[in-house]
């Protein structure tokens, strides 16, 4: 226990401008408060980084106590202007003292360490066995399909389900070659699945539209209006070429259905008409065509809104049920892996961290955390009794959502403990995110600041210490005024505000 307040922070920093050293002057600064280092907890991405971190802080700390310059200045950088290298030796002696109790490492070996300090909570065997997560899923999806479909392994209901639950999620698109669908399907769609458990955030429109679609509303007569739209079309003398057009479109909304194909008769009209809905409905619009412009009368308007709302309906209830169909099958699946695999202490790193998520269904739900108000809720206090109150996280922008599943709960609690005893700490770069393959998610840096903002003071690093003039000026040329309609607003507005 300190009596200062330390405070939460965030560093988006570029590369080479020094986030290791930030992140090593928050853990000295941390001791240089009062902390004790069994209280903090520094984690990155791989061994080496891990190594790299502890490297960085002994460094900095015998620099500091070996030199009154180097004191000054480290004292300087901590907020701690009266230090001098006594003050640093004794931090130092203190670190070496307790290096069995040192929390810095990888977030794969802090989830292990609470699994294997949890595990009958979290339903897995004592000595369970970790396999690396490459190749491993290909295998365990073969060995859940085939359980699924074997009589002697999976009663007739679980196979019926199994198939039930495929035809669902394949809703109006069945094809053949199950095995290669099921895998593609699974290794699509299982980390979603991870992150979001609950039934109700696959494929609810009440989740997704909480006040409702106005194309899920509509309930006009197709059928009718396809034909008095075809008649008064028919008595305006349209061009040839634009009356096939309108044709083409109106016989293939009139059939459109939910095993309906998308056929370039109905594709080019609908995306015509589909950004002009609003001016359908305001009964005022006129649509180009390859034969000339059309302008559509007030009732015409009306009988074109009302197809291509059917033709909206059809396909987003068709997107709703196939995502209700691949959640059974993913909660099917999950149900076979559990008991085929993790519960025989078959487990890899993601496996590892699914546990300590809510998404858990033998310990139902747990998550780690240190308050007990709830009882679905594990304490972290494990190794040797350690409590751990100041979270440091270094390469942020490569966490991924599963990841942060485990921590956020964490985060939450100590982002509104207003004591000032204790803290968030983390620092990353969306532009170096370069493991969107394994999951990590770059957004997650900005997610967090915009949910807590208001308690975390950000700090921004421009300057590289790694590049010379000459590659710095060429990236900012290259990457600064990226020009106008090379890539989507969206993508484009994204990476400004990030650059």
């Amino acid at each position: 226990m300190t009596a200062e307040r330390i405070g939460h922070k965030a560093i988006s920093a570029s590369a080479g401008s020094g986030k290791t050293f930030q992140l090593a002057h928050r853990y000295i600064e941390l001791m240089a408060r009062g902390v004790k280092s069994d209280r903090i907890i520094a984690l990155t991405f791989s061994r080496k980084a891990a190594g790299e971190i502890f490297d960085y802080i002994v460094k900095y700390l015998c620099r500091a106590a070996t030199s009154p310059e180097e004191a000054s200045r480290t004292a300087a950088l901590i907020g701690k202007p009266g230090m001098g290298q006594r003050d640093f030796l004794r931090i130092l002696r203190e670190l070496m003292e307790s290096l069995q109790r040192l929390h810095i490492g990888t977030i794969d070996s802090f989830t292990v360490g609470v699994a294997q300090t949890f595990p009958m909570e979290l339903g897995i065997p004592p000595q369970f066995r970790l396999t690396e997560d490459s190749g491993a899923a290909s295998n365990a999806q073969q060995e859940v399909l085939t359980r699924a479909f074997n009589r002697r392994q999976a009663d007739q209901a679980a196979r019926s389900a199994f198939l039930r639950a495929y035809k669902q999620a394949t809703f109006g698109r069945e094809e053949k070659g199950l095995e290669e669908k099921f895998g593609a399907l699974v290794t699509d769609y299982h980390g979603y699945y991870q992150v979001l458990p609950a039934a109700d955030a696959w494929g609810d429109e009440r989740t997704i539209w909480p006040e409702g679609s106005p194309w899920l509303k509509t309930d006009g007569e197709v059928k009718a209006a396809a034909d008095a739209l075809e008649r008064l079309l028919g008595q305006d003398s349209l061009p040839d070429k634009t009356m096939k057009r309108w044709q083409a479109f109106i016989d293939a909304a009139r059939s459109f259905g939910s095993g309906s194909a998308w056929k370039r008769d109905l594709e080019y009209l609908f995306e015509k008409l589909a950004p002009l809905a609003e001016e359908l409905r305001r009964r005022d619009c006129s649509v180009k065509t390859d034969g000339g412009t059309c302008h559509l009368s007030g009732e015409e308007c009306l009988l074109a809104l009302t197809l291509v709302a059917h033709i909206v309906k059809t396909e987003l209830s068709v997107a709703l049920e196939k995502t209700r169909g691949v959640y059974r099958v993913l909660d099917l699946y999950e149900g076979f892996y559990d008991s085929l695999l993790r519960r025989q202490g078959r487990l890899t790193f993601t496996d590892v961290q699914y546990l300590l998520t809510a998404g858990n269904r033998y310990s139902g739900g747990s998550v780690i955390s240190r308050m007990p108000s709830a009882e679905t809720r594990l304490y972290i206090d494990f190794r040797l009794d350690c409590k751990l109150d100041h979270w440091l996280l270094d390469e942020f922008q490569d966490t991924s959502d599963l990841q942060w599943e485990v921590l956020s709960n964490l985060a939450d609690e100590i982002l509104q403990d207003s004591s000032g005893q204790r803290s968030f700490f983390y620092v990353g770069d969306a532009k170096q995110a370069i493991y969107g393959w394994r999951g990590g998610n770059a957004k997650l840096f900005g997610n967090v600041l915009s949910r807590y903002g208001e308690h975390i003071q950000l700090s921004h690093l421009s300057k590289s210490f790694r590049s010379c003039r000459a590659v710095i000026d060429t990236v900012n040329k290259v990457f600064d005024p990226l020009p106008t309609g090379l890539l989507p607003d969206g993508a484009m507005a994204q990476w400004q505000r990030v650059w």
